[in-house]
């Protein structure tokens, strides 16, 4: 795979933001339209279904993306939502990969604009019309239509709204086991809790099935209350279909206990399938699984996920989309991983927050076999890994094709300040991320088994260490590279320690880590570095962990672990500068965390970069360095 292609000579525009359609209809034309272009196809999961309906867009089978170029273009995405539609959070999307949850009934014309290294002033365009109809019952299918369940009504009544169930076991008697198909909705009053005692477990059931609330709409979400020890309080073994909105599944604890020789915990809500949608959906004190899923094109969409011990989704096959949910307090006994993706492709993370996981494992992992992935504008505390299984890998598990765009690393008040990001695959792109107070931003390393790390793009990232006077970082460093690797570009970054214990150089060697056999100075794993800019309160020491680069292997000189004699060593950086940046706030909460005062930083090089962390579009032929772009 091809994945790094752009010239020295580059004109890069941004045209301005994408349009939208008005009242959920289709979008108006534009004025100018772009150019059509045939080279750019998009796939579809579906364009056409019942609304709440999740679709999967993908332009990685483009003619013009066979190089598998499409890892450094930028695709953006309007979902053809309405503008003054209070009720839509993400209305927009970034990635060669994408997703969208339409919720209402309306014909959505989605525009995506492509900017890559060719393109120029004029983006490539496509338009893709997506029907979403409303819930209407089908004679045809046994049972079809809408049931009400309230804790004041009776299992005996038909489940109208005047007339509701009373249980849970009772409304789901609603459902058709395989072979039939399902049409239906259970809708459960909203501010009542519902007791589950036994899992509610189905083993085939597919068709249009959706679990979801009625009533006074300023009323709390239904809460369906486990009192199982162990277990999902739901478990559909093959399902395809179900949307679950609107609920709040609280479980018994996140502990797991000693039941004789077992070890139980309780668990959340378990689908394996296709075309799965968990939208809205609550889930707490509950243990390994908070949400789990298996199978093609699922969805989970602005959830809540609280008070859990681990495992907060996984994903094993084509089509994976985590937009909008938020991860926090997952600890307690034996804790997990926030959010795991075990394998697979099509796989689309943004918007999300994963904080307050007090735990040593990765907070969101991406492992086994996995490619196409995009992760763009999620905020994460701890470690993101991009890693075969159990990072030892083997011949089978490889990771590659992955977009790292637009997040924020957060090491305040997490376990792990170690480390942020780590890499074992091939055909990455990191760019517009914005790392705070880690001892090291990214690791990029060879797997055992899975062979080496490859072209591997760092572009325009900011990594900042000093936001509070006492830290537990024992230093700062922007990247190690393991010797095993090649093709990894490091361009307009800026690297800013404003703590005063110094700052560890600017490429070292993992000591206590298994791929440690980096070769200082030599810059062997560089394909090219330059137009960074490097600032540290301890620079002036020059000794021990304050060098900023690695000795010269070439001189052997002490003195030249400085930038001199990194470029007289490698040749990289001769554009790079050591100043001060003026970072404006070291604060996640502050509109200015992370963005430089100096203007001198509008400096960088031309690379297919389009727009900064905050969608603002770059400088076509000095943007600035770092992950903001300034005016």
């Amino acid at each position: 795979m091809k994945a790094f292609l752009w010239g020295a000579a580059l004109s890069l525009v941004f045209v301005c933001a994408l349009g939208c359609s008005s009242g959920g209809a289709s979008s108006k034309t534009d004025p100018a339209p772009p150019v059509q272009d045939t080279s750019i196809t998009v796939t579809t999961s579906l364009q056409r279904g019942v609304a709440p309906l999740s679709v999967f867009f993908d332009v990685t089978g483009s003619p013009r993306f066979a190089d598998g170029s499409y890892v450094n273009a930028t695709c953006l995405w309007d979902f053809g939502e309405a503008p003054a539609d209070a009720d839509v959070k993400y209305p927009t999307g970034n990635g060669f990969v994408a997703a969208h949850v339409f919720r209402k009934p309306g014909t959505y014309t989605v525009k995506l604009r492509v900017f890559d290294a060719a393109t120029g002033s004029t983006p490539i365009s496509k338009e893709v019309v997506i029907q979403i109809d409303p819930f209407v019952p089908d004679p045809a299918i046994p049972q079809s239509g809408t049931y009400c369940i309230s804790t004041s009504g009776d299992d005996a009544n038909p489940g109208t709204q005047d007339r509701p169930f009373k249980t849970v076991a009772k409304a789901m008697t609603r459902l058709n086991k395989a072979p039939l198909k399902n049409h239906v909705q259970l809708l459960f009053k909203a501010g009542e809790t519902f007791p589950v005692t036994s899992t509610v477990l189905f083993d085939e059931v597919s068709g249009y099935v959706l679990i979801g609330r009625y009533g006074d709409p300023t009323a709390p979400n239904p809460v369906w209350q486990s009192s199982m020890p162990e277990d999902f309080v739901l478990r559909v073994n093959q399902g395809t279909g179900w949307r679950i909105t609107n609920l709040h599944v609280r479980g018994t604890s996140r502990d797991w206990k000693k039941v004789g020789n077992n070890e139980i915990v309780s668990a959340g809500i378990f689908l394996n399938g296709d075309g799965n949608l968990w939208d809205r959906v609550e889930t707490e004190n509950v243990g390994q699984g908070a949400l789990g899923v298996g199978g093609h094109d699922n969805t989970q969409s602005e959830c809540w996920v609280h008070n859990f011990n681990g495992g907060g989704w996984s994903s094993g096959s084509d089509g994976a989309a985590y937009i909008g949910n938020t991860e926090e307090d997952n600890g307690g006994m034996n804790p997990q991983h926030g959010l795991r993706i075990q394998s697979g492709s099509r796989i689309y993370l943004a918007d999300n927050r994963f904080h307050d996981n007090g735990h040593n494992f990765d907070n969101v992992t991406v492992r086994g076999d996995t490619d196409r992935v995009v992760l763009w504008r999620n905020s994460i505390h701890g470690l993101l890994s991009i890693i075969p299984q159990n990072r030892n890998g083997s011949p089978k598990e490889f990771q590659h094709g992955v977009l790292v765009d637009s997040n924020q690393f957060l090491a305040q008040d997490h376990a792990n300040t170690a480390l942020a990001l780590e890499l074992m695959g091939q055909d990455i792109t990191v760019r517009n991320n914005r790392f705070l107070d880690y001892n090291r931003a990214v690791l990029v390393a060879g797997g055992a088994l899975s062979g080496p790390a490859a072209r591997i793009n760092l572009l325009h990232n900011t990594i900042m260490g000093g936001s509070t006077p006492a830290t537990s970082r024992e230093y700062l460093d922007v990247a190690y590279f393991d010797a095993s690797c090649s093709g990894i570009r490091v361009l307009n970054n800026l690297f800013v320690d404003n703590t005063v214990e110094g700052i560890a150089p600017w490429w070292e060697a993992w000591k206590g880590y298994k791929y440690h056999t980096f070769c200082q100075g030599s810059g062997k794993a560089l394909a090219e570095s330059d137009h960074n800019r490097i600032f540290g309160r301890a620079l002036d020491k020059n000794t021990g962990l304050d060098f900023l680069f690695p000795q010269s292997s070439r001189t052997g000189d002490p003195a030249t672990g400085t930038l001199e004699g990194w470029r007289l060593d490698t040749g990289f950086d001769q554009h790079t500068v050591v100043a001060d940046p003026q970072l404006l706030s070291l604060d996640p909460a502050n509109a200015d965390f992370g963005k430089p005062g100096d203007r001198n930083l509008r400096s960088g090089q031309a690379v297919p970069v389009f727009v900064d962390a905050r969608g603002n579009p770059r400088d076509a032929k000095t943007p600035t360095v770092g992950a903001l772009e300034l005016p």
